[in-house]
């Protein structure tokens, strides 16, 4: 039985919480994203680009459900950390 992602949370978390989940979705959809602080991460631009939307609806989807998505390890990087880091 198939998930609705729509509708759940916890199978929201679920997804983003495995690794291979991820990397799937990665090689399905050829997304990639940009390794900083050792961890895997993507722009308002490349989720943009990714659902063919305008970033303002990014901007707008993250302010709306800023708790689950603060939740899920959404972070605005900048600052010192982001300006002396290494993005490869």
């Amino acid at each position: 039985m198939s998930k609705d992602l729509t509708t759940s949370q916890i199978d929201r978390q679920n997804i983003l919480n495995n690794d291979l989940a991820v990397n799937e979705i990665q090689n399905q959809t050829g997304i990639q994203g940009i390794i900083f602080d050792g961890r895997l991460r993507f722009t308002k631009s490349m989720v943009a680009t990714y659902f063919n939307v305008d970033v303002r609806t990014i901007e707008r989807y993250v302010s709306d459900n800023s708790d689950e998505i603060t939740a899920n390890g959404y972070e605005i990087l900048k600052g010192k950390n982001l300006k002396n880091s290494w993005i490869v």
